[in-house]
């Protein structure tokens, strides 16, 4: 189970972690998220949930949101809220999930390969890696065929 980190936001533009029980920078909540903890940010005077407002400053700093199309950022300012919560932000969490997975099978497979490979090749340069990958991409177009 992901453990979720309470933190409060006072006025001062302070954070304050329950867990730590002490004030943390907006760079320790990025560490925690990094690492897979869930995290819950709250206004301290309205108790209003400002997580989404924290993650989105935090994604703007690293400059992250930059890479977004500035077709998709000006659809999102059309559209009302219920439409960004109900169909986008599903659509996005969804996607962004397999992509994820998609990196992980693909990573895996990657291990497994240079697992394959004698210790030998592991030491030297990249060249025999792609000797035996240019290799194996040739004995199957020739079985395909």
């Amino acid at each position: 189970m992901v453990e979720t980190i309470s933190i409060k936001k006072y006025g001062n533009r302070r954070f304050y972690s329950s867990k730590e029980k002490t004030y943390v920078t907006i760079a320790e909540i990025k560490t925690w998220v990094q690492k897979g903890h869930r995290i819950q940010v709250t206004d301290a005077n309205t108790e209003q949930d400002i997580t989404s407002e924290i993650l989105t400053q935090i994604l703007l700093e690293q400059g992250r949101a930059s890479h977004l199309p500035v077709e998709i950022l000006e659809q999102m300012i059309r559209m009302n809220e219920k439409t960004l919560t109900k169909i986008w932000a599903p659509l996005l969490e969804q996607n962004l999930r397999m992509m994820s997975q998609m990196g992980e099978v693909a990573l895996s497979g990657f291990k497994m390969l240079a697992q394959a490979l004698p210790t030998t090749t592991k030491t030297k340069s990249s060249t025999g890696l792609n000797a035996k990958l240019t290799k194996a991409t040739k004995s199957s177009t020739k079985k395909s065929n």
